[in-house]
């Protein structure tokens, strides 16, 4: 890497500070890329592959071809495949017939993709002895998914928005917005594929995009996606300070999956709800 190369350009200093900051990567870690070719994720494959000096990471590619869009999503595997033999990065794709195992599943088409490319990013990771998964979510992701669990009703957890990382999954973009990315993009003169059901507003996630968060934008508040990120994070935090008061009262009021009704009557009615909700949890019991 070429030492100009470290301030090329704001976009790159605020992404490398991130990984630093939030301690994404290790030195010596080996990095799944989940790569889709859109935009999005081709700005991770390009930032990952500028920092990879920097970070000392060893990268792979990870693309999973839904079989969805016919001869557009076949483009896509293409397209992502040239994409690696142009980084010199190792290149895995996974082919699913995701609509069958929707009709037999009879769930929903966004979960079970969802489901297939985790595992098979989970099962690449350690078929390949890495450390980490790296996805290419933004803030107006996150943005997106704590208005539609709000919506929704999902309580704090929702609040909490797209996780920085869990488990072994991280997401190296979610301090930058959609806007950025593109103008990265841009300036980097980066190609990339569009997926054409993104433009449609059958799916919730799509509807907000394009037509409610622009207005709440225009109208009441031209960083909301901004905001979001900051209030996810905040709840985040709080979520996890809530955890830990769990975790150490928690055998305290709960004993042989039952609550002890003396000694749960001094909690705070809030801190007793989360120490019902895991022991649902525990239990595998629906609330």
């Amino acid at each position: 890497m070429k030492k100009t190369d470290r301030h090329a350009s704001p976009f790159y200093q605020k992404i490398l500070q991130f990984i630093k900051k939030k301690g994404l990567i290790s030195p010596g870690e080996k990095v799944v890329l989940a790569v889709s070719g859109g935009v999005d994720s081709v700005v991770l494959i390009d930032m990952m592959a500028r920092l990879q000096d920097v970070l000392k990471t060893e990268l792979v590619i990870a693309h999973v071809n839904h079989q969805l869009r016919g001869k557009e999503s076949n483009g896509d595997e293409r397209f992502v495949q040239q994409l690696a033999k142009r980084y010199n990065i190792q290149c895995f794709v996974e082919r699913a017939a995701t609509k069958k195992i929707v009709n037999e599943k009879k769930r929903s088409l966004q979960d079970v993709a969802r489901e297939i490319r985790y595992s098979f990013f989970d099962t690449l990771k350690k078929s390949l002895k890495a450390n980490r998964i790296a996805t290419a979510h933004n803030a107006n992701d996150n943005a997106e998914t704590v208005l539609m669990n709000l919506l929704r009703g999902s309580g704090i957890d929702g609040l909490q928005g797209i996780p920085l990382r869990r488990d072994t999954v991280i997401r190296p973009l979610l301090c930058v917005t959609r806007k950025e990315i593109s103008s990265y993009a841009k300036e980097r003169k980066l190609s990339f594929r569009e997926d054409s059901s993104n433009r449609k507003d059958d799916y919730t996630r799509n509807y907000l995009r394009h037509n409610i968060i622009p207005k709440l934008e225009k109208r009441i508040n031209p960083s909301l996606v901004e905001s979001l990120l900051r209030e996810s994070e905040i709840v985040a935090a709080n979520v996890e300070f809530v955890d830990e008061l769990v975790e150490n009262s928690y055998d305290f009021v709960v004993q042989n999956n039952e609550i002890i009704i003396h000694q749960a009557k001094s909690l705070h009615p809030f801190l007793l709800q989360m120490m019902i909700r895991r022991l649902f949890v525990e239990n595998n019991i629906e609330p």
